[in-house]
């Protein structure tokens, strides 16, 4: 795999992550049971440090956001 595929790859992927990340956060501002906040704020954490990891790959000075 060439660098080059490899950080369209991680465009894609970081942007996923993100866009994840972004969905429980809202998720687990409007939950009322606090075990499911707990959960979607877990849930977040985790998507946040997937999207860390696929930012390290993407082109220098790429700015990637959650899709709308």
């Amino acid at each position: 795999m060439s660098s080059e595929q490899l950080s369209e790859i991680a465009v894609t992927e970081a942007r996923d992550e993100i866009t994840d990340y972004t969905t429980y956060k809202r998720l687990a501002s409007s939950e009322k049971s606090q075990g499911n906040r707990d959960m979607f704020e877990k849930l977040s954490a985790m998507e946040y440090k997937h999207y860390d990891l696929w930012m390290r790959y993407r082109p220098r000075g790429t700015e990637i956001g959650p899709k709308k």
